[in-house]
């Protein structure tokens, strides 16, 4: 087999991590040349389960060990990041999504076969899609010959999800004949194969609207058509198999499907030393989450634009104020002292039952009621606090130290020192608009605040909704605060933001800095006056968190 994987890579090395770091990076500039709006892509066992439907998911099985990872098998994965970047750039999970609600024709029984054809059926069209640039194809050409041969249909039983699906691309993509197949493939065949230019021709539309569109269209038609006929085929629907037979084909479906996003289980036990080894090498990188808020938005044509997530890079040489680092402490150990407090209020005493209380002894002549109970859950009181600062062009200022955003700055760092040692978890992230892109900035993480140059317009509700989907979901109180001294002007609306914060019970609140009066207008249509504070001027600023954190920390602790 011909090797051009070597194109993408100028690094090797035999250490394994250092070669999935390597290898890791490589797949990483496939995916960035395919477009802006593609997943990331890990290795398996990399990332947490509820993340890997938002990336793409390369399985280290397939190396066997061997490093530095071999040429063709390289191609192998470049072809899986090919096809699953393109059905990213083609709204492929937003068409199963619309195709699956409108069918005609769907149940338990049916759901596998649904996906398997549907798979079937994105592999035919990005196959075809990719004809235009030769190199693509050869890849994707690699990548269906391994998934087929690792599902080894068998052509002369009756025919499974998985076996109808790979025949059908086997037929339409490598060009295989068959000299016989089991008569019962021969009417589902029939019908596919009468779809096939239908799929095929639709890469010949211009815009990427249009497509998605027209592939739900005969999708569903597909569908609906095919459906009826595998029900008239009782041998082969499953109730009417043997239960052994229903297991075993349980597990085929398990073991043998790529494209189930519950596959690979057992394989994502990734070593943490490795894993973190590998983030280490390629978290300096950007990464684009733009795919992650159009699956929160749900809505295509929200005006979504191209969201940049990235680390901060430059240390930030502002000095805290200690003054406003004492007030913050002050907050947090009343916090705690609030805490203390309410878990004591968490026993029940004078109980007739439970645990032996020695201040109730004196009442055991008396009613015997000298038995505390506990509360068997305990009330979560810390919260995860994200800070999204307006990092625009506005912020930048006039010449001379008082500019607004070395202030805001100072607040941060501030912020910083303060809820150091606390249970609190903290996020500060600076966004702006550069190249058309919204850019957001992590500006703390271990333990270092790090600073940014103000730029660009104000897309505030991406930002925003950028921001929540990457908060820590073990926190069960979750606060963003926004801080802005202009009206959003750019990006997705603010009330996409705000709807998704409510979904998800985060809650949301904005500060103003010096906001105009168009500005505290404009804000005031979104956010209700308990969510909503104006500070006069940025100067300011540590004040309005010290009055959220009092009226939001503190009040949560009764």
């Amino acid at each position: 087999m011909t090797s051009y994987s070597k194109y993408w890579r100028t690094n090797y090395s035999k250490d394994k991590a250092t070669e999935l770091a390597f290898g890791l990076r490589a797949l990483r500039k496939v995916a960035g040349y395919l477009g802006q709006n593609v997943k990331s892509v890990y290795w398996e066992g990399m990332i947490d389960p509820e993340l890997k439907s938002s990336s793409i998911i390369i399985n280290t099985k397939q190396i066997k060990n061997n490093y530095p990872i071999a040429s063709n098998t390289f191609d192998i994965m470049v072809g899986q990041v090919l096809k699953d970047g393109i059905a990213s750039i083609e709204w492929t999970e937003w068409v199963y999504e619309k195709v699956y609600s409108r069918s005609k024709y769907m149940s338990d029984l049916l759901e596998p076969y649904f996906k398997s054809i549907f798979n079937a059926s994105e592999y035919i069209y990005v196959y075809e899609y990719t004809k235009k640039e030769k190199i693509w194809n050869l890849y994707l050409l690699n990548f269906i010959k391994n998934k087929i041969q690792s599902n080894s249909s068998d052509p002369f039983v009756e025919p499974t999800h998985q076996s109808l699906a790979d025949i059908w691309i086997e037929k339409k993509i490598l060009n295989k004949t068959y000299k016989s197949l089991h008569f019962y493939f021969l009417l589902p065949l029939g019908i596919l194969n009468k779809y096939t230019a239908k799929i095929q021709n639709i890469v010949q539309i211009k815009s990427v609207g249009e497509r998605r569109d027209t592939r739900i269209d005969i999708y569903i038609q597909l569908w609906n058509e095919l459906a009826a006929v595998i029900l008239k085929i009782n041998n082969w629907i499953l109730p009417y198999l043997p239960p052994s037979l229903i297991l075993e084909n349980q597990n085929e479906k398990k073991i043998n499907d790529p494209d189930d996003p519950d596959d690979n289980q057992s394989d994502s036990c990734m070593d943490k030393d490795i894993a973190n080894q590998i983030l280490e090498e390629v978290d300096h990188e950007k990464a684009d989450i733009t795919v992650n808020i159009i699956k929160a938005v749900s809505d295509p044509q929200s005006g979504i634009m191209p969201t940049i997530f990235k680390k901060g890079m430059a240390k930030s040489n502002t000095k805290p104020d200690m003054q406003q680092v004492a007030k913050l402490k002050h907050i947090f150990k009343t916090q705690i002292s609030l805490i203390r407090r309410a878990k004591k209020r968490r026993f029940k005493r004078g109980m007739l039952e439970g645990k032996l209380d020695p201040k109730r002894l004196y009442r055991s002549p008396i009613d015997g009621r000298v038995f505390k109970l506990k509360e068997s859950k305990s009330p979560d009181y810390f919260w995860h606090i994200c800070i999204v600062a307006d990092a625009s062009a506005s912020m930048t200022g006039k010449e001379g130290h008082n500019r607004p955003w070395l202030i805001a700055e100072q607040a941060f760092v501030s912020l910083a020192a303060a809820a150091k040692g606390f249970n609190n978890h903290l996020d500060i992230f600076s966004y702006c608009e550069d190249k058309k892109s919204c850019v957001l900035t992590q500006l703390f993480y271990g333990d270092t605040v790090y600073s940014v140059l103000p730029t660009g317009q104000t897309p505030s509700g991406q930002a925003i909704l950028g921001a929540a989907i990457m908060l820590n979901k073990r926190y069960k109180n979750n606060m963003i605060i926004h801080i802005t001294d202009g009206a959003s002007n750019c990006g997705i609306r603010i009330s996409s933001a705000i709807s998704y914060c409510n979904k998800n019970n985060i809650d949301l609140y904005t500060i103003g800095c010096g906001c105009n009066l168009q500005t505290r207008q404009f804000l005031s249509q979104y956010f209700p006056p308990k969510n909503l504070f104006f500070m006069n001027n940025i100067n300011s600023l540590a004040v309005g968190l010290e009055r959220l954190f009092t009226r939001t920390m503190l009040v949560l602790i009764k």
